[in-house]
């Protein structure tokens, strides 16, 4: 994934625009079943799902969206491809100014996938190794699509591992709050009881 000056304003006004959306379908969804089984019940479906819609907005606006229509100047090209896992990270992070040059676009990497485990723990209760698996597919196309686009993305397979361990930060994320709700409640603290079984 390339995040060019690592918040480029165009992604940033793509994912703005996408964050319209959601917050517009939410509602919308919101009152109908607010209407239909009452407001917590609607809450508890909505919530969820509008933190996986916010999580796809961030891939796609930051991922997947052409750059070079929206940069001046720029040709469309090809970006190489880094299939060496970890030690370029390392390497990056060592070198001059490392930090300062590669920090944001891994700490991006690090949280894009965050809303969508905890969403998809929350909503269906998937277990950790579906969601982490959930997370490397979607993660991997994404890179693909870069491997085959010629809109200035640069594939990295650590892409994919970074943004699964952010899916399963925010799963873990949403077991550990629910297990701490759960208990100050009494409550039985087990994620989404009604379908973890089929997790």
């Amino acid at each position: 994934m390339d995040l060019l000056d690592s918040v480029p304003r165009y992604a940033v006004t793509l994912f703005e625009r996408g964050l319209a959306a959601v917050a517009l379908a939410w509602a919308v969804v919101t009152a109908v079943r607010w209407r239909r089984s009452g407001l917590r019940a609607a809450l508890s479906l909505s919530v969820p799902e509008a933190l996986i819609a916010v999580g796809a907005v961030g891939v796609w606006a930051f991922t997947v969206a052409p750059m070079a229509i929206f940069l001046p100047g720029d040709i469309p090209q090809h970006m190489p491809v880094n299939l060496v896992p970890v030690l370029p990270l390392v390497s990056d992070l060592l070198g001059p100014d490392g930090w300062f040059l590669n920090g944001p676009n891994l700490v991006a990497n690090l949280v894009l996938y965050a809303p969508i485990g905890f969403g998809l723990r929350w909503r269906f209760g998937l277990r950790i190794r579906w969601i982490l698996l959930i997370a490397a597919g979607a993660s991997t196309a994404v890179e693909v699509s870069q491997a085959l686009s010629d809109q200035l993305r640069s594939p990295d397979v650590n892409d994919v591992l970074l943004n699964t361990a952010s899916a399963a930060a925010g799963a873990l994320a949403f077991s550990v709050a629910h297990r701490l709700l759960g208990a100050r409640d009494g409550a039985d603290p087990v994620a989404a009881p009604e379908t973890e079984a089929a997790g």
